[in-house]
């Protein structure tokens, strides 16, 4: 996992090319929200649970999204050297049941959120639960039967090659 976080920080180094530094920690916290929907609206799509269809290639990248995203969201927060605890274990996760799994990486998103939200949230709480949105990443994408390193490199070729915004918009109240 040292890889996703030199991909983090080099993601972080472009963010704050591009943003107000003031507005990071934020940003990063809603995108990890808004990586994990798009991930379960992924697999809804996938499985035919929606009214959509989707490709498996699909719910592949946003899984890798989430994966980013919640090591960008620590690095920014300054709790990246505490992801270092994230697991790799090749035992089966607990439950190995898809749609549990794809539930639980939303939920610990959402807590994530939510520990961010309090007034003055601790940097250990913070690691904590990021830490927990990556180790149900790995379980549901060895339940999945993804390689995640894979899809996260092919979404890295992506994250690194799109454009990004010259000028911040103006932030509508």
């Amino acid at each position: 996992m040292a890889g996703f976080r030199d991909l983090a920080a080099a993601i972080t180094e472009r963010l704050r090319e591009h943003f107000p530094d003031t507005d990071l920690a934020q940003q990063q916290v809603l995108c990890l929200a808004e990586e994990a929907g798009e991930f379960v609206g992924a697999y809804r799509r996938w499985a035919g649970m929606a009214r959509r269809t989707g490709s498996w290639e699909h719910v592949k990248a946003e899984l890798a999204d989430v994966v980013v995203t919640a090591y960008v969201a620590a690095n920014v927060l300054g709790v990246a050297d505490r992801l270092d605890c994230v697991h790799e274990s090749l035992g089966e996760p607990a439950g190995h049941d898809a749609l549990r799994q794809v539930r639980a990486v939303f939920c610990a998103a959402a807590d994530v959120v939510a520990v961010f939200d309090r007034e003055g949230p601790s940097e250990a709480l913070l690691a904590t639960h990021l830490v927990s949105v990556v180790d149900l990443a790995c379980d549901t994408a060895r339940v999945l039967e993804i390689d995640l390193d894979e899809a996260v490199r092919e979404k890295t070729a992506v994250i690194m090659t799109r454009g990004w915004r010259d000028e911040p918009a103006e932030v509508a109240e």
